[in-house]
């Protein structure tokens, strides 16, 4: 869909971004029809690689990702290649982390998170994402060599 509004241009990174997330943490609202549950078994399906459902879930999902890289690529044509796999990896990983549990925020905050809706969820997400996207890359002058380790 962010492509064909785009056309013939390209698609803004926030556009694929979306096009990316949205659906995904809408699945995880569809409680009755277990999308929680199987985002749930999808998050530890990648911390726990079993090679027969990865080999599934490359069947499955590995065109539609590879659109999305290319989408990223185009949206981003500064960025090296080896970068936007390397972003798309952190989002994807940032995206199925903020699905698959609230553990993390019960530890930080000390309490269960407040009820959010997917669409609540994406618009938090989105500038965290749109801003890893956009940061300069290890190798750029003021990038990340730059950061002060240990500073904290």
């Amino acid at each position: 869909r962010c492509e064909a509004e785009a056309a013939p241009g390209v698609p803004s990174l926030e556009a694929v971004l979306d096009a990316l997330i949205a659906p995904m943490l809408g699945l995880a609202g569809k409680v009755r029809r277990g999308g929680a549950d199987f985002l749930k078994v999808l998050v530890r399906t990648y911390a726990e690689p079993d090679p027969e459902l990865a080999r599934q879930l490359e069947l499955d999902h590995g065109a539609t990702l590879d659109r999305f890289r290319r989408a990223l690529a185009r949206a981003l044509p500064e960025l090296p290649e080896e970068q936007v796999l390397l972003r798309l990896h952190f989002a994807l990983g940032s995206v199925t982390y903020t699905m698959g549990s609230d553990l993390t925020w019960q530890l930080l905050s000390g309490r269960r998170p407040r009820a959010r809706t997917p669409e609540q969820v994406v618009a938090e997400l989105m500038p965290f994402l749109v801003a890893g996207f956009r940061a300069p890359g290890a190798d750029d002058p003021g990038g990340a060599q730059s950061w002060n380790r240990g500073a904290a």
